[in-house]
Parts: structure tokens; sequence; C-alpha cells
């Protein structure tokens, strides 16, 4: 027998809004995690950041963590990711942060829609050190579950912050120095010599950077020397080559 037998059940419902709705995951503070391995680790680490666990019945998960057995069929329809899952897990939102005055690398990504993008690039984000990332208004949600799909578990290694012209104003008194990702930028990210504070801003395929308050300060225009024939990469690939080229930089200093 099952603990839920019913799509009216109001976890169910719940998961469903979740995965659907950024303005109830932001009301609720809840996302939910479809990756099984992921789970098993949160489980293992930070099992206080699960709200509670779904599953098939299969697997067993002790004390550490809330957990209900679901129809499979039932669980079938909550597959966002397309696959056909056995564990999910509600995930209680990070706690909120704040900029640290040990932070030296910002990523801040201006306006990137595509969830799967956004995602991506906090995993590069995550594998290359950068401190934390800076969301402006209008970015994707960082909990989309296509988002939280692509940064593969490393969602709680790298702190958000929502960016405004407030907070902006903020990092620079602090010290940072803003530099932009172009196509047509007047230095190579490979030979450049960055700051020990440094926010490297990216914006969309499509519109590039376009919050005013990023315009109007950032002092270099970088770039990543492709193929003549190649007009652009996907904002994914050129943010992991420049998190690369910074890591590899402030290594060497």
């Amino acid at each position: 027998m099952f603990d839920i037998q019913s799509l009216q059940n109001s976890k169910i419902i719940h998961v469903k809004k979740l995965l659907t709705q950024r303005d109830y995951r932001e009301s609720a503070q809840e996302f939910v995690i479809e990756n099984e391995k992921v789970i098993h680790e949160i489980i293992a680490k930070n099992p206080q950041q699960i709200a509670y666990v779904l599953n098939d019945g299969s697997q067993v998960f002790g004390d550490s963590v809330s957990s209900y057995t679901v129809d499979p069929k039932i669980l079938r329809t909550l597959n966002a990711s397309k696959k056909r899952p056995q564990v999910i897990a509600v995930m209680k939102f990070p706690s909120p942060t704040t900029w640290q005055p040990t932070w030296e690398t910002v990523a801040v990504l201006d306006q990137i829609r595509d969830p799967k993008n956004l995602g991506a690039i906090c995993r590069a984000a995550a594998a290359f050190h950068i401190d934390a990332i800076a969301l402006t208004p209008n970015t994707a949600d960082p909990f989309h579950p296509e988002a939280v799909q692509a940064m593969a578990g490393t969602l709680f290694t790298i702190p958000f912050i929502q960016l405004d012209e407030l907070q902006f104003g903020q990092l620079l008194q602090a010290g940072f120095k803003p530099f932009i990702l172009k196509a047509n930028g007047k230095k190579q990210i490979h030979t450049f010599t960055f700051p020990k504070k440094s926010l490297l801003v990216l914006g969309s395929e499509s519109d590039g950077v376009c919050t005013s308050f990023l315009l109007d300060s950032c002092i270099e225009a970088l770039t990543i020397p492709i193929h003549p024939s190649v007009e652009s990469l996907n904002v994914g690939v050129a943010a992991g080559i420049t998190f690369y080229a910074v890591h590899i930089a402030k290594n060497k200093e």
C-alpha cells in the first residue's frame, strides 16, 4: 500500500506547482530536485535542506528525512525532466546570502532567460571557484527545474545574490572592478590580468548586457578569440571558458 495514491493529494499538488510556477516557489521557499544521485548526496551531507522525499517504494531513506511512498503512475506525472522518476525531493531554499568581504570573483548574469544556460553557468562557476553568482532582474530562476537539472548537484556549493543598482554600487565601493564579456571586446581573456576583485558580467546571447547600471560602469570589454567563421559562443560555453581563464590567471599570482 502506498502512502499517496491520489493526484489530489496535497503533496502532489504542491510539487506540481513548485515545478511550474516561479511565484509559487518563491512564496513557498521550496523547489524540486529530480536527480536521484544528487538527492542521496544531499541526504548524506545536508539532510536538513530536504523538506520531504517522494519515492516509488523501492528505496529506504532512514530517519534523517521525511519520505512518502507514491503510486508509480502518479509519480510519473511529476517528471519535469521527462524521465521516469523513482525519487523526487522537495527542497528548502538556501538561506539568503549577502555580499561577503572574502569574495574575490563574482559572476554577474544579466537577463539570461534560458534556465538551462543559467544552470550550466552555475555548474561551471562551482567548478572553477567563482565565489558567487549575482542575478539581475529578469534573469531566469535558478530554482527552475531545468536550471536545477543542469547544475548537476552544484546548487548548494555556490551562493546566489539578487543584484540591483544599490547592491552593485556597494560592490564597486568594496573595490570590485567590472568587466563585460563581448564578441568584439578589445582585450582577450587569456592574456588579460584580472584584478584581485573582479565582476565578470555576462549577458544573454540575443541581447548581450543590457541593464543600464552595468553598461554605465564596466571599464573593460573582454573577448574570447574564436574562429572567424563562428559568430559567437553559447553563453554557457563562454562562461565556462571565462571562469577557467580567471581561475588559471589568479592561481599564477
